[in-house]
């Protein structure tokens, strides 16, 4: 078994490509899936069907560019850019940092030096809003109201390695646990241009060392040191 989109399915080439066609993912982030499948189940003879599932995306998209080379997002269908029909989140995190005293000026600064680096806006809206979204909210106001989105600026691998280093420190959780974990995610970041994000953002692993290392900076070096310190 393999999960694709958060749910559970056989290791079975055809049936996972019919799921990803119903769901209309788009192409490039089936290469994404496929990559996660043989990663999940390390079989040489699945390795050698999944790359070659990837090696036939990869061809059909080259083929697109060369063929249609004035289109705009040619593989991306129209739901993936849909946007969000409310200003408010769909879902939210439930912040755990107060278990080890980390509360909002520590995260605060953090967020701030995420926008100094150009990964969120720096307007003090979408700072509060990043807050919320992590689950720290401040009064009863915020408590009983849903945040709005938080519009991320940066590259989709970068957001992957924030909220899962953050869930790794037991900084954050969310309702329904690990199992929706991506779909939270889902339910309250959206793209620069403001359309959603998938549940395969969870495949989009950081490997670039320099992205790395502009989350530590900006955030995730404090919160492992205020949590370690609160150990």
């Amino acid at each position: 078994m393999v999960e694709c989109c958060g749910e559970l399915m056989p290791a079975d080439a055809d049936v996972l490509q019919r799921f990803m066609t119903r769901k209309r993912i788009p192409l490039e982030e089936q290469m994404a899936l496929w990559r996660s499948f043989y990663r999940q189940w390390p079989d040489p003879e699945w390795t050698r069907i999944c790359l070659r599932r990837v090696r036939d995306i990869k061809s059909l998209l080259e083929l697109d560019r060369k063929l249609f080379p004035d289109s705009v997002d040619s593989a991306i269908p129209a739901m993936v850019r849909q946007k969000p029909l409310s200003s408010t989140v769909e879902r939210h995190f439930v912040w755990l940092g107060d278990r080890y005293a980390i509360g909002v000026e520590p995260l605060r600064d953090g967020i701030s030096r995420l926008a100094s680096a150009g990964l969120i806006a720096s307007d003090r809206d979408q700072q509060t809003a990043l807050r919320r979204c992590l689950g720290l909210a401040l009064n009863e106001q915020e408590r009983s109201s849903d945040p709005p989105w938080v519009l991320w600026l940066g590259p989709a691998d970068m957001l992957n390695h924030l909220i899962d280093t953050l869930w790794q420190l037991d900084l954050i959780h969310c309702a329904g646990g690990n199992r929706l974990k991506w779909q939270t995610l889902c339910g309250a970041f959206l793209r620069a241009d403001g359309s959603r994000f998938t549940p395969s953002i969870k495949s989009n692993r950081c490997t670039n060392a320099e992205k790395l290392k502009t989350l530590d900076r900006a955030i995730l070096d404090a919160m492992r040191f205020l949590r370690g310190d609160k150990k």
